[in-house]
């Protein structure tokens, strides 16, 4: 549960620091003129948590006996979802306008880079893993 709780963490806190990034550029984009009318920024803030939340959450699903292409659908789905209902609402993106679906279309790539870095990682850690058991079981049969 710890494991859990911690990647859960990770996740809200690197939201929370790409939409800071995304602020930064958006700025300077626009001559370093970036300014938030009353709460902006801590609802910005909170939908940011949110989103990283929808893409760390789903995590509970590979405790379960399926196929782990349905896990990574089910997991990329319920990000996206929550990414589209909280951008929309924050009035992030606008699917009515071709700059808000390229706003929509970045994170979503942001969001999708994450997630094939993190299949990855895993991956060279696996193979490490294994690498280095079979080195030990290598020296046993000596």
């Amino acid at each position: 549960m710890k494991r859990y709780l911690q990647i859960i963490f990770y996740g809200i806190i690197t939201s929370i620091i790409l939409m800071n990034i995304y602020i930064a550029i958006f700025s300077l984009n626009n001559g370093g003129n970036c300014s938030f009318s009353d709460n902006q920024y801590i609802k910005y803030l909170i939908g940011s948590a949110l989103i990283g939340l929808g893409y760390t959450f789903p995590i509970f699903i590979y405790n379960f006996n399926l196929h782990v292409l349905i896990k990574a659908c089910i997991h990329m789905i319920t990000g996206t979802c929550i990414l589209i209902i909280v951008g929309v609402q924050l009035k992030w993106f606008s699917f009515s306008t071709k700059i808000g679906i390229k706003y929509f279309l970045s994170s979503l790539l942001v969001a999708i880079l994450i997630y094939l870095y993190s299949i990855y990682s895993d991956y060279r850690t696996v193979k490490m893993i294994n690498k280095k058991l079979s080195e030990k079981d290598k020296s046993k049969s000596k």
